[in-house]
């Protein structure tokens, strides 16, 4: 491997996931504005990582996500079962996941408290 690519893949452990700085700052931010018993939705939420963390404190957390993606050369298969993923690790029974998209979102007005979305505009048209 290459000292270039070792320096990605570093570099990518380093910043990126759940305890990288990027993640510790999400979950601050989180856990001061997600206020106990909330209603929660998680556009674009995958396989539920995020709407773990949220979780702990929320009373409600859907995952909201189409399970595809339009980036370009992207492979469609890794999308593909997030919500059944989601589902089966989740740790808290009070995450639901919801088939949809984020450019029509299935809720009523005023039926939710919080909206979060983390790393999804790269896939939008």
């Amino acid at each position: 491997m290459s000292v270039v690519l070792r320096f990605v893949f570093a570099y990518a452990r380093f910043f990126g996931g759940e305890t990288g700085p990027a993640g510790l700052v999400e979950q601050n931010y989180l856990r001061r504005h997600v206020q106990p018993g909330s209603v929660v939705v998680d556009i674009g939420g995958g396989d539920g990582k995020l709407a773990s963390r949220i979780a702990e404190t929320a009373g409600l957390v859907a995952i909201l996500d189409r399970e595809a993606t339009s980036l370009e050369g992207a492979d469609n298969s890794v999308y593909a079962g997030s919500l059944t993923r989601a589902l089966r690790s989740r740790r808290y029974g009070h995450v639901i996941p919801i088939q949809g998209n984020a450019a029509s979102l299935p809720f009523r007005d005023r039926s939710v408290d919080v909206i979060v979305s983390s790393q999804l505009l790269e896939h939008l048209d």
